[in-house]
């Protein structure tokens, strides 16, 4: 977004585009795609392609099958598809979580699924984390989930299969959602970029 707003395209040093879709498109939208895709692309999910998992962190992606992309945490030992990609984001309805208690919470949440979705070294930090990252899954996730349903659910949250970080973003700094200009194409962005991106 601070891309499309600043530069009209890619920020220089940074080389994807993350595409959100509301929680009540989503399955449909994986649907459309194994109907409609066309032969050079591929829909990377749980189902379609399990061994991704073992690197992917949860992610639903696109892929583009007549290329190939190697990042720190791909592996060689099992076959998923590599592809140049585009990150598909499941985004849910959530009430308003107090920034200090959300960014806590989400911190070790993420840190524990992240540990877990590339090989590590065998060490006395790594043993201790393997000991206590699972208590960040068992409790610190399900209270975060919680939260997310207490009240009315006029923001934005992540998804709710994937740990990650992030910021809770207000309805109407999303929708409607308006066009905007990257590299050439348009597409459909946040109502209010401004206040969007002052967020992140």
């Amino acid at each position: 977004m601070l891309g499309a707003v600043r530069h009209g395209g890619f920020i220089p040093w940074d080389d994807d585009m993350d595409i959100y879709v509301p929680h009540r498109d989503f399955q449909r939208f994986q649907e459309v795609c194994l109907e409609q895709l066309p032969e050079w692309l591929c829909l990377q999910n749980k189902q379609t392609d399990p061994q991704s998992y073992v690197v992917g962190g949860g992610l639903v992606k696109i892929r583009d099958k007549n290329s190939i992309v190697v990042e720190s945490n791909d592996t060689f030992k099992v076959n998923y598809q590599k592809g140049i990609y585009i990150d598909i984001f499941e985004c849910v309805n959530s009430a308003k979580i107090p920034d200090r208690i959300y960014h806590y919470l989400m911190r070790r949440v993420s840190c524990a699924c992240w540990f877990y979705c590339e090989p590590r070294l065998l060490n006395i930090w790594n043993i201790g984390r393997y000991c206590l990252y699972p208590f960040s899954l068992a409790v610190h996730y399900p209270i975060l989930r919680l939260l997310m349903c207490l009240g009315k659910k006029k923001y934005c949250g992540l998804t709710p299969n994937r740990y990650d970080t992030g910021y809770q973003r207000a309805e109407e700094t999303i929708y409607p959602c308006k066009e905007i200009e990257f590299e050439g194409y348009k597409f459909m962005g946040p109502n209010d970029p401004d206040q969007y991106l002052k967020r992140c």
